[in-house]
């Protein structure tokens, strides 16, 4: 080969990867990081604009807010239910249906990347919180009626926080054939992924148990248990401490042995945050009566 043909080859693969690199970072660029009540929340699937439209991922945050998403194939529609509230979501369509009424969109509803985007009126109507985008941040803020401050931080140990009130030290798991889930888990977990983190922890309650495996289970109920909490400071504050609470008591209704007292501990020590934010809040009747509640009642 001359040359001239060398030269020719190495000019036309240097175009080319300069315009891969282009066309990926216009993908990269057009995506947005989300912060709820001013705390960062990172999503599987990112906000993005198209068409100079705002896009949102449907299932990700109606799921983050409580809601039941089930998508009808046939249809190519998605129904989004919590506690009498409808919301109905057909691909290529420019309304939504809440209930009764008839929402006009900015933009058709899209599936890119197999999931559902809508525009951000159907949040903002549908879940009652405002949404915002600020350009210059490449960041997409929604706003509900409660707010709050979490953040996460460490090494070995990994710090959740919220109303300047710690939720959580979680000490990392490194041992056992769940090692690799249970880390994963954990780093969405970290990252404020707290909706990514409890599908994950789910799907490792799949398959194992308290019986074959304690300490996985201990371990993986607690985080799931401190994901919830996490939320509580964002959004549903007493539904999601409720939950919280439920899964601490699991672990202590099913773990018993001293081998395990770290994460017994640890349950115990979880209740006691959820009762501590819903004084905080306001919404310790909400509670339903426990036993273990009466020494801690205000």
């Amino acid at each position: 080969m001359n040359t001239k043909k060398l030269f020719l080859l190495l000019y036309v693969f240097f175009i080319s990867l300069t315009l891969i690199i282009s066309v990926q970072g216009a993908e990269a660029s057009n995506e947005y990081n989300v912060k709820i009540n001013g705390q960062p929340v990172q999503f599987t699937m990112a906000p993005l604009i198209d068409n100079g439209n705002l896009l949102l991922p449907l299932r990700e945050i109606y799921e983050i807010f409580g809601f039941d998403v089930q998508w009808d194939a046939v249809n190519r529609r998605a129904s989004c239910i919590k506690a009498g509230k409808k919301v109905l979501i057909s691909v290529g369509s420019k309304t939504a249906q809440i209930n009764d009424e008839i929402l006009t969109l900015s933009a058709p509803s899209l599936i890119i990347s197999g999931r559902i985007y809508v525009a951000s009126e159907a949040i903002c109507q549908g879940l009652n919180v405002n949404v915002n985008l600020k350009e210059e941040e490449k960041t997409v803020y929604f706003t509900s009626e409660n707010g709050a401050s979490v953040s996460v931080s460490g090494e070995n140990n990994f710090l959740v926080a919220g109303n300047n009130v710690i939720v959580s030290v979680v000490r990392r798991y490194n041992k056992g054939n769940y090692k690799d889930e249970i880390e994963a888990a954990d780093n969405l977990l970290e990252n404020y992924n707290y909706w990514g983190s409890i599908k994950s922890y789910e799907q490792i309650l799949k398959n194992i148990s308290s019986e074959k495996n304690p300490e996985e289970y201990a371990h993986t109920m607690n985080n799931m248990a401190n994901a919830y909490l996490s939320l509580s400071c964002l959004i549903n504050k007493d539904e999601n401490a409720l939950k919280a609470i439920s899964i601490f008591e699991e672990v202590l209704a099913n773990i018993k042995d001293e081998k395990y007292s770290s994460y017994i501990a640890g349950a115990y020590k979880g209740i006691g945050r959820p009762i501590l934010f819903m004084q905080m809040l306001g919404i310790w009747k909400s509670i339903p009566p426990r036993p273990w509640l009466q020494w801690m009642k205000p």
